[in-house]
């Protein structure tokens, strides 16, 4: 079993059976997955031979069945304990499958979890009345407040969502979910202002919230205040270092701003190994060889760019003039063609530059 996997199952195996061992707890996983041998035969003739997707979904089924082993003699609080390290770990199914059958009488934070297990996978009115009922369990709580906004947001409702983060905040003001989430609803509806504070808010709350600083710097790269933007990411890179690829994100724009060419190629570098398909990262990064004429890598961006939209005019023109600065007369005319096929406005733009390169053409060929 690949160990760089298993550190939730392991968690929950102990959580529980308290009265398991560190040392036991793998025993009891291979019992359990000897349980299953039939199961996890068909598995491995179905799944393609997928090694990680075989390891996860064997880790489900096995920990599904122990949770049903265990299940009768689970107390509430192994529930809500056992339900949030599945939560945490992005397993909304095996949660419910702790937590069922519901208990009314169970405790605010039961049903905040179910209502999360239930958000997780989409079923977003029976979410809502589970956090609903721990209003009614906890009234003096900001949580179930928070979680109802998120439940809104989701849905689509944003001043729903904002209102019932504002009531959070009027349970607790330093309340960091509800402080971020209004800073990010206020972001999209481009009140930057009001997005700033919320999230200078967070950071005055707990300065290692990475997302007051992205908050920030999104709303001042949005307002053209990059020297500003530079700033907070200093502060965040004094913290967090090259932890946070989120950072290279926003960085890379404002160094592109800022004509600090090599660093935005450096940043969004490292950024695509990770996020291949982030297409205006890939775009400034082209446009960021271009102005230190390195010709051959920006059309490596470009070409992956018009790969992706074939009939795109300003990748079509940006290869064309990437082609002629470099002087690859014979690609350059063939980039023309195809840019005007597309858009044949540009022909008066671009006369002088054709007319350069089919004297060169000429003098190439005699």
């Amino acid at each position: 079993m690949n160990s760089n996997n298993v550190g939730w199952v392991e968690e929950l195996f102990l959580i529980l059976d308290i009265d398991a061992t560190k040392e036991e707890w793998q025993a009891k996983y291979e019992e359990a997955m000897h349980s299953l041998k039939n199961e996890v035969q068909f598995m491995v003739s179905t799944l393609n031979n997928n090694e990680q997707q075989l390891v996860q979904e064997a880790q489900k089924r096995v920990t599904s069945f122990y949770i049903n082993g265990s299940r009768s003699k689970l107390n509430m609080d192994i529930k809500v304990i056992a339900s949030e390290i599945l939560l945490r770990n992005q397993q909304p199914e095996l949660a419910l499958t702790v937590l069922q059958p519901i208990e009314m009488d169970a405790s605010a934070d039961y049903f905040i979890n179910f209502g999360r297990a239930l958000m997780q996978i989409g079923i977003l009115d029976q979410a809502k009345h589970c956090f609903i009922n721990a209003c009614e369990k906890s009234p003096d709580s900001a949580e179930p407040l928070f979680h109802l906004g998120f439940c809104a947001g989701i849905s689509g409702e944003a001043k729903a969502s904002a209102s019932f983060y504002k009531e959070s905040l009027e349970k607790d003001p330093k309340h960091i979910g509800s402080l971020l989430n209004l800073a990010y609803l206020n972001y999209q509806l481009e009140q930057f202002d009001t997005a700033i504070e919320y999230s200078k808010q967070v950071i005055d709350i707990d300065k290692k919230v990475i997302g007051g600083y992205l908050t920030i710097c999104a709303c001042l790269n949005a307002t053209k205040e990059f020297s500003k933007s530079s700033e907070y990411i200093k502060k965040a890179r004094a913290l967090f270092g090259n932890d946070v690829l989120e950072l290279d994100e926003v960085e890379s724009v404002v160094c592109f701003e800022l004509k600090e060419y090599k660093k935005v190629i450096e940043l969004v570098t490292r950024y695509l190994i990770t996020h291949p398909k982030a297409v205006d990262l890939r775009y400034i990064r082209g446009n960021s060889n271009i102005h230190l004429e390195n010709w051959n890598e920006a059309l490596v961006d470009i070409n992956e760019l018009l790969s992706l939209e074939p009939f795109d005019t300003q990748n079509l023109e940006m290869k064309f003039n990437v082609l002629y600065w470099a002087k690859r007369w014979e690609e350059a005319e063939i980039a023309y063609i195809k840019l005007l096929e597309n858009a044949p406005q540009l022909r008066i733009k671009y006369t002088q530059e054709y007319t350069d390169i089919r004297k060169n053409l000429a003098i190439v060929i005699g």
